[in-house]
């Protein structure tokens, strides 16, 4: 079902100074065993199409180029053309702009993505909100996920995070959304 990485590599010839989708499945094959090819297919993908380079930014993440990678994820950002896919892939980048202390960049990304009203781009939008202290967005974004995936767990999360620490207004929207369910 997995052809060898090195069979291939001879196969996609030269179909490989141009098509970005050989290169990807390269870099796929690659991860058994060829860790810097990986590296090289997703580098030459990333730079001939920005829908590509989500997956060489998760890479440098996981080798602790952050920098590096948050570039790349801000270009994936800009220039993917599948909006559902980006929001669903700039968690990361959201929360590294956050750490920085670049928050107006943080929310312009997470309210971008959570325009799509993918899941991971309201739930992206809301865990920023919540870590600063802006609730009504968050719960306004929560609210969104509950309608329009059918998940009112992570509003009932936010509810319970929110009356343990103290906050016992949420207890009647808590009981609301319990009734409701």
């Amino acid at each position: 079902p997995r052809p060898p990485y090195p069979a291939m590599l001879e196969a996609y010839g030269p179909a490989l100074s141009w098509d970005v989708r050989s290169m990807w499945t390269l870099a796929d094959l690659a991860t058994e065993g060829h860790p810097k090819e990986r590296r090289r297919w997703l580098t030459q993908a990333c730079e001939i199409d920005g829908d590509f380079c989500a997956d060489l930014a998760a890479l440098l993440v996981g080798q602790g180029e952050d920098e590096a990678a948050a570039k790349l994820y801000r270009r994936y950002w800009r220039e993917g053309t599948d909006r559902i896919a980006v929001a669903n892939k700039v968690e990361w980048l959201v929360e590294y702009d956050r750490q920085q202390g670049n928050l107006e960049s943080a929310f312009e990304i997470a309210r971008d993505a959570a325009a799509t009203d993918s899941r991971d781009g309201l739930g992206t939008l809301a865990s920023l909100a919540e870590e600063t202290g802006d609730l009504e967005e968050a719960e306004k974004a929560l609210r969104r996920i509950a309608h329009r995936h059918a998940g009112a767990e992570d509003l009932f999360a936010f509810y319970g995070r929110r009356i343990a620490g103290g906050e016992p207004r949420y207890e009647a929207s808590r009981d609301a959304l319990l009734e409701e369910v």
